[in-house]
């Protein structure tokens, strides 16, 4: 079963919106094509998923409410356009970011493992040795799977007001 946060520092929450709600609100808005298809256990995992993704992904304005908390959210000392907003809810484009970024998940993974060095393609599998030195990268042939990182568009301007200069860049080391 899904453990939602909602602002009162939930303990071991997993994602910020309920599979109901995010039924809810991507169907309200056409989002819901691939995500309708999947059963309540899939959709946690999206969202759960998503969650992980949104927490590691984005550069929160203030600070986390608890220490040590299973979520970023909620936080305290975020502004909005010079207001403060309480620490004790999780705001609505943030929960509407995690179903969008679920139903994202539910056709591709949100996050690409990409190899930014030498061709810009999905890396489809790699492999080391180490006595005689050994090393190959497999990648993925189809067009689709080329490129960098998605950006999410709709979901930055959603999370735009609550982030520090937008997102993180993702790098391998």
């Amino acid at each position: 079963m899904l453990i939602v946060e909602d602002g009162t520092i939930v303990t071991d929450a997993e994602s910020y919106v309920s599979v109901a709600d995010a039924d809810t609100y991507l169907e309200k808005y056409g989002k819901d094509a691939v995500w309708s298809t999947k059963t309540v256990d899939q959709k946690e995992v999206l969202l759960r998923s998503s969650r992980l993704y949104m927490d590691t992904k984005y550069k929160w304005k203030g600070t986390q409410a608890t220490q040590g908390h299973s979520t970023i959210w909620p936080r305290s000392e975020v502004y909005i356009e010079d207001t403060l907003l309480g620490s004790d809810f999780i705001p609505a484009d943030i929960s509407n970011g995690n179903a969008i970024l679920a139903a994202e998940a539910a056709s591709s993974d949100l996050y690409r493992n990409v190899d930014n060095g030498t061709t810009g393609q999905r890396i489809a599998s790699t492999s080391d040795a180490v006595g005689p030195l050994s090393s190959s990268i497999s990648y993925f042939d189809s067009p689709a799977n080329t490129g960098t990182q998605i950006e999410y568009t709709e979901v930055n301007l959603l999370f735009k007001p609550y982030t520090i200069g937008g997102t993180r860049n993702l790098e391998r080391s």
